[in-house]
């Protein structure tokens, strides 16, 4: 994927791997925006019900505006029939690099941080919940 054009943006990196699918780091060809482009595996690609679920995330993160969500910008099928999320690119460092940084350094999280992080998912599933929307399903 790393430089394949996927609409006006262009794949530079590869950020993250998961069951369904990939993510990409990759730049708008015009504009130099960065986004996050979330492709669903091509094995995946031609289950209805996943293509299905996948296309609910977009729609479901354009009803909710909530800070603990990240903000889906479009939805796109590559000319090879990949399934693809456009998503505002997040700085930082996730939750699993985290733990996994904390565990080698056999450090524990300060309680206080792991609150706040617990209260933001919390604030976000009660985002989601107000807007009956399923997930997971």
């Amino acid at each position: 994927m790393i430089g394949a054009r996927i609409g006006p943006y262009i794949v530079r990196r590869k950020i993250g791997q998961g069951g369904f699918g990939a993510v990409f780091e990759a730049e708008h060809e015009s504009i130099g925006q960065r986004a996050a482009i979330k492709v669903l595996d091509p094995r995946h690609s031609g289950e209805r019900k996943t293509t299905e679920r996948f296309l609910n995330e977009a729609r479901a993160t354009g009803i909710i505006r909530h800070p603990g969500l990240v903000k889906v910008y479009d939805y796109q099928k590559t000319a090879e029939d990949l399934v693809c999320l456009i998503m505002e690119f997040l700085e930082g460092e996730s939750l699993e690099t985290c733990l996994s940084r904390l565990r080698l350094t056999q450090e524990r999280m300060p309680m206080a941080r792991a609150v706040e992080i617990i209260r933001q998912v919390a604030s976000a599933l009660q985002a989601i919940h107000a807007a009956n929307i399923e997930i997971g399903r």
